[in-house]
């Protein structure tokens, strides 16, 4: 296949990891959960990409699955202080982008969750122990992730 098609797949797969996340980011924000059906089609659609494309190698796959593997490890550690859906959204990422920009996108969902929880724990909007949902931080760091990028390549 010519190159163009595959920029076309490549802008297909931004555009669907973006609505992923805008979609399970509302889901956590009102109901506090996701939808594992979707974290499935994610997963399908990353490996049918993956048989297709062989854009990534299989250590990358199976590198940025263990990211949100690891999350489900350590949700059932902390009994859900961090909860399942992190990790499995985590690990649907995961697979459609392998272990670097997963890595990337945790870190810089982690940092921007990092500044939000400061502020509203020194406005004292929250406590120590208060609960907040990690997937809506994603979708800004996606988008920084996808401006670095694209400012990257230029």
């Amino acid at each position: 296949m010519d190159k163009g098609i595959w920029r076309e797949i490549s802008a297909l797969k931004a555009i669907i990891c973006a609505a992923f996340l805008l979609l399970e980011g509302i889901r956590d924000l009102r109901r506090r959960e996701i939808s594992p059906v979707s974290c499935a089609i994610l997963i399908i659609c990353g490996i049918f990409l993956q048989l297709c494309r062989h854009e990534l190698s299989w250590g990358s796959v199976l590198t940025g699955a263990m990211v949100g593997i690891v999350l489900l490890g350590l949700s059932w550690l902390s009994k859900e202080s961090i909860g399942y859906g992190d990790g499995l959204v985590m690990t649907s990422i995961g697979v459609l982008f392998g272990g670097a920009k997963t890595i990337q996108l945790f870190c810089y969902a982690l940092f921007i969750c990092g500044l939000f929880s400061a502020g509203v724990f020194l406005l004292k909007k929250a406590g120590r122990k208060s609960r907040i949902p990690f997937i809506p931080f994603l979708i800004p760091a996606y988008c920084v992730m996808m401006v670095t990028e694209v400012m990257g390549s230029r």
